[in-house]
């Protein structure tokens, strides 16, 4: 006990002056919780596991920075509708065409955080591993990832992933978002914090509930108990009842 005790404290003490604090926010201790990360001796087996991780400093620094762009968008647009010509699309298009700008959104926000951005048939992993892809298309983001190894459907989602949704029926292609936090509630169930633009014209935090197995195909959102619902900086409401997760790209390993 003492030997681990010494050597999370030489963790601790190697770890970059405010790094704890920017992961802390990343991964919420319990559903709703707009308060302070749980402590050592509140924390679920699986959330002290997610903590010592992020403490160890395995999410690189581009990541975090990543996820702290999106959040400070969303504080700043305030649930304000925007126009389809705003600000994330005319610096990605050069113009004021009318177009959808999910995908533009996160573009804009891994830019501004250094991330460096490959077109779909030019994707090149870079040394520290972090990277995204510069496509409007949904479905050319999913291919961009692929075609490297970086997108799953199998595995457990992270923050700074990307999401993709699909529409059962119809398209998987149909919206993207970025995953801000994650708590594995068992039994390959997480429910995750996301920031997405381009959702009824604004930039939106949703909350819910991810089945990584689910018992139906297609069916794995699921809204967050009622009694739970505590963040009012969240959208517990579910986007569609016909949308699911498609899967995930990996901004970083």
């Amino acid at each position: 006990m003492k030997t681990r005790i010494a050597a999370l404290a030489l963790c601790l003490w190697l770890i970059p002056t405010g790094a704890l604090a920017s992961v802390a926010e990343l991964i919420q201790p319990t559903a709703g919780d707009a308060a302070a990360p749980a402590t050592a001796s509140e924390a679920t087996p699986a959330e002290a596991t997610a903590s010592e991780a992020a403490s160890e400093g395995e999410m690189p620094e581009k990541i975090r920075r990543f996820i702290e762009v999106a959040q400070n968008e969303f504080t700043q647009t305030n649930w304000e509708r925007l126009p389809k010509d705003n600000k994330y699309t005319i610096w990605f298009y050069g113009d004021h065409r009318q177009i959808g700008w999910c995908s533009v959104f996160l573009i804009w926000c891994a830019n501004e955080a250094g991330i460096p951005l490959f077109e779909m048939e030019s994707v090149e992993v870079p040394q520290d591993g972090v990277f995204s892809c510069r496509e409007g298309r949904v479905g050319n983001v999913k291919l961009g990832f692929e075609s490297v190894g970086r997108w799953t459907e199998t595995e457990p989602p992270r923050p700074g992933d990307l999401l993709i949704y699909g529409v059962r029926g119809s398209t998987p292609y149909t919206h993207i978002g970025m995953v801000e936090t994650v708590t594995d509630l068992g039994d390959d169930v997480y429910e995750l914090t996301t920031i997405e633009g381009n959702v009824g014209a604004t930039v939106k935090r949703y909350r819910f509930r991810y089945d990584l197995t689910p018992k139906r195909a297609y069916h794995n959102m699921s809204e967050v108990p009622q009694d739970e619902r505590t963040d009012e900086n969240c959208q517990y409401k579910l986007h569609d009842e016909e949308w699911y997760v498609f899967g995930f790209c990996r901004t970083w390993e």
